[in-house]
């Protein structure tokens, strides 16, 4: 497989946990270990590419814990996904709620 085709395949995977993400904050039963499965150990999520959120997988259990009990809807304007190693990826997304 050329390294195109495997980029291809890891990002169709990143849009896939992004969907996955924000399907969590859709439901009702919020069940938060089984949100962090879709996150590697390094996680780091950043509001407006500028505050971070989460950093690692530890803090992102704090603080999917702590979101509130509200359903919204959101929609990916954009996704922006960067390869910058070889099993790491940045993703960059505008979010629309």
């Amino acid at each position: 497989m050329d390294i195109s085709s495997q980029e291809k395949i890891r990002e169709h995977a990143a849009r896939d946990i992004a969907h996955r993400w924000f399907a969590y904050f859709e439901g009702e039963n919020k069940i938060v270990d089984r949100q962090l499965e879709i996150l590697s150990d390094d996680i780091k999520i950043l509001h407006a590419s500028s505050y971070l959120l989460v950093d690692g997988k530890e803090s992102a259990a704090k603080w999917a814990a702590n979101i509130p009990e509200e359903v919204d809807s959101h929609f990916i304007k954009e996704f922006n996904y960067n390869p910058i190693g070889e099993d790491l990826a940045e993703v960059k997304m505008k979010i629309a709620y």
